[in-house]
């Protein structure tokens, strides 16, 4: 589907069902929401787990007030699933919807990686003489060996420039882009930085699109790709 398609979809949906993404604790008390333009008299929810099995069945809540554009939202309680696991919520009524996946699990394991990235981005935002030096702060500039200015993909840009990556409803992204021109071929990658900014880029300003501050990065290593019976794989010729 097109990006335009997708657009109009999401603004023809008349429900959602918006969940906790960081996740429950599988012993406390947990709440979902169904927000919707429609009255939902009679309709019902399911969990699944992420086998497909159907582990909880219940009616929708009381309706507890409205929420913005949306008329009507409605409680989905679910306390009584505690096995850890991955789950959707899927609602069957007069407007449908289905949520993210979510996390059920242990506090430790529901929080751990929520505190640890609080705690990074406490870290990175430090200055002066508790400065604590991070991949995410003092990687350099783009990528840009043959001098070239910022610009998309598709014409003229730093090396180091890469299409738009988008996010799914969880979060979850995934880009599959081959950098061309550089004359080191993937070695030439090594120990640089992959970087993701906050904002869209307008392929325009100089130096980075505007795209704002820098909320993820990862260090690249120098790991040669291997098919299913462990052979490297050799680079493109043209990389």
């Amino acid at each position: 589907m097109s990006e335009k398609g997708r657009r109009s979809a999401c603004l023809a949906q008349t429900a959602f069902v918006r969940v906790n993404q960081v996740g429950y604790p599988a012993n406390a008390s947990k709440r979902a929401y169904l927000v919707t333009s429609a009255t939902e008299t009679g309709a019902t929810f399911k969990l699944t787990n992420s086998s497909g099995t159907p582990v909880f069945n219940a009616a929708i809540g009381v309706k507890l007030g409205s929420w913005g554009s949306f008329s009507n939202v409605y409680a989905l309680d679910f306390d009584g699933v505690t096995t850890p696991g991955t789950y959707t919520i899927t609602v069957t009524g007069p407007a449908s919807a289905t949520s993210p996946g979510f996390l059920i699990d242990v506090p430790a394991n529901v929080y751990s990686t929520p505190l640890a990235n609080s705690l990074y981005f406490y870290q990175n935002e430090r200055d002066g003489a508790n400065f604590i030096p991070t991949p995410l702060r003092s990687a350099g500039g783009h990528l840009n060996p043959t001098g070239k200015p910022h610009g998309a993909p598709s014409g003229e840009h730093h090396a180091g420039d890469l299409p738009a990556l988008r996010a799914d409803a969880a979060g979850n992204a995934t880009i599959d882009s081959r950098v061309r021109g550089l004359a080191g071929g993937p070695t030439e990658f090594a120990g640089k930085a992959l970087v993701v900014h906050l904002s869209p880029d307008d392929y325009a300003t100089q130096p980075t699109g505007n795209s704002g501050a820098r909320i993820a990065c990862g260090v690249i290593a120098a790991t040669p790709p291997r098919d299913a019976g462990g052979q490297v794989i050799p680079p493109p010729r043209d990389m």
